[in-house]
Formats: structure tokens, sequence, C-alpha cells
């Protein structure tokens, strides 16, 4: 059985994700990335502690100086870029339909608990 608490751990593992990418050194990608600024990451880590409970993300760093969180649930994918300046680019596939945008802080947290929900019951509907 999946408790609140597994999900209490899954938050405080990516806000210690977040944690580990202050570690990454200029070119830590062998390709001249630059090296995250606690400001990002503490910006991501607002994002991460205002997402619902039960919808926290992958969260990997990007050679492009964004930090990338996603959702991926069979074809359906979500993903969000966030970058040094506090722009969002987010990229939505659903039903083969590709929506590409630039969103805030909280159309991001908006769209998450929208969308998510969405993805999982069209997946419930592809296994009956």
């Amino acid at each position: 059985m999946i408790t609140d608490w597994s999900y209490m751990m899954d938050k405080q593992k990516n806000l210690n994700r977040l944690d580990t990418f202050m570690a990454l050194k200029d070119n830590w990608d062998g390709y001249g990335a630059q090296q995250f600024t606690k400001e990002l990451i503490d910006y991501c880590k607002d994002i991460v502690i205002n997402l619902d409970l039960y919808h926290q993300p992958l969260i990997n760093p990007t050679g492009r100086g964004s930090i990338q969180m996603e959702y991926e649930i069979g074809d359906n994918y979500l993903e969000f870029e966030i970058y040094e300046d506090k722009t969002i680019t987010m990229l939505y596939i659903h039903n083969n339909v590709e929506v590409a945008s630039e969103v805030g802080m909280q159309e991001m947290i908006n769209t998450v608990a929208c969308v998510l929900p969405i993805f999982k019951t069209t997946e419930q509907g592809k296994l009956k």
C-alpha cells in the first residue's frame, strides 16, 4: 500500500536531487555546460515544494543551463525546462498532439494538477 509518507519521500528526494546539482562545476557535461546558480536551484525547489504531493516529476540537469522536470505516462509526456531568468518552457504531448509554450510558475503547477489525471485516465482506458 502506498501511503502519503512515500509521496512525501518522493518530494524530499527531489529536493535533495536539486541540491546535488550545486556540485556540478563548469563543463560538468563535457560540452561546456555552466554551473547552476543557487538562485536557479532555489527557484526549482520552490516549484517542487508547491507541486501537489502526488505529482512529483523526474528532475534532470541539462547542458542548456536549465533544469528539466518531466512526467511520462505511456505515450503521454509533459516536460518543463526552468532557466536562470525564471523562464519556464513547457512541452505537452497527448494523443499525438504536441503543444509547446512558455508558462509561469503558477501555470506550471496548475497544468501538472490538471494534466496528470488525464494522462492516468487515458492509460487506464488503454489497459481495458
